[in-house]
C-alpha cells in the first residue's frame, strides 16, 4: 500500500475512535518487503501485508533483507529492518486533543521511530523498552539496534536538537537503565546499553556509517 492510502486507511480509523478502542487496534502496516509475520493469541505467524490493521500486543517480526513500517494513529511511525521484532503494548489515544499514551518494545534488530501526536502534546508519554532498558521520548526521530542475546543496544538521536536552525520544537531522548538516565539533546549523537546491569554510557557522536547503516 502506498503511504497516501494508508494515511487515508488512518483517517477512517481516527474518525471512529470507538470502534477502534473496542478492538484496541493501534495503527496499520505500510511499506511491508519481504518475509514479514504478525504473531497474536489466534494466529501465530501468518504474513503481514501492507494496509492490515495492527492491534495492541500484536508482534511483528521481519525475515532476512526484509521489514516494514508501523503506522500508529497518531502518526507516529515505526519502521524496522531486517530480523527485527517489535510489540506495541500500550496505546491510548484521543485523537480529538491529540493526547494519549504510548508503549511499545523493540525486542531485536534495527528500528527506526518518528514521533506523532502524542509526543507532541504529551511531552515523555512516550516509552520504548529494549531488550535492557528504555528510551523516553520528546517528540523527535530515533534510530537504532537492539541485541536480545547479549541484551545491548544503540540508541541514536536524529530529530532536530535544541539549536536548530529550522526554528523546529526540539526533541530530546532519555535513555536509562540499572537506575540511571542519560539524556541525548545533539542530533547524530547517541548512547549504548550494555546488559541489564550496566547503567548508559555518556553520549557520544555516532559515526556516519553506523547511522546509515
Amino acid at each position: 500500500m502506498r503511504p497516501s492510502a494508508c494515511l487515508r486507511a488512518l483517517a477512517l480509523l481516527a474518525l471512529a475512535p470507538s470502534v477502534a478502542l473496542a478492538a484496541e487496534q493501534a495503527g496499520v502496516s505500510a511499506a511491508v518487503r519481504g518475509e514479514v509475520v504478525l504473531a497474536r493469541a489466534q494466529a501465530a505467524g501468518t504474513p503481514v501485508r501492507s494496509g492490515e490493521p495492527v492491534f495492541m500486543q500484536d508482534l511483528l517480526r521481519s525475515g532476512p533483507n526484509a521489514g516494514m513500517q508501523l503506522m500508529l494513529l497518531d502518526e507516529t511511525t515505526f519502521t524496522i529492518g531486517p530480523e527485527s521484532e517489535i510489540v506495541v503494548d500500550e496505546f491510548v489515544y484521543d485523537p480529538s486533543t491529540g493526547r494519549g499514551e504510548l508503549g511499545a518494545r523493540v525486542v531485536k534488530g534495527v528500528f527506526r521511530f518518528v514521533t506523532g501526536r502524542i509526543a507532541k502534546e504529551d511531552s515523555g508519554n512516550v516509552n520504548v523498552a529494549l531488550p535492557s532498558g528504555n528510551i523516553g521520548v520528546r517528540g523527535t526521530i530515533v534510530a537504532g539496534t537492539a541485541d536480545p542475546v547479549t541484551r545491548s543496544s544503540l540508541v541514536m538521536l536524529l530529530g532536530e536538537g535544541v539549536d536548530n536552525d529550522a526554528g523546529d520544537p526540539p526533541g530530546a531522548i532519555d535513555v536509562c537503565n540499572a537506575g540511571s538516565c542519560v539524556g541525548v539533546t545533539r542530533p547524530g549523537f547517541g548512547v549504548r546499553l550494555d546488559g541489564t546491569k550496566l547503567p548508559p554510557t555518556q553520549d557520544f557522536r555516532v559515526e556516519e556509517h553506523t547511522v546509515q547503516a
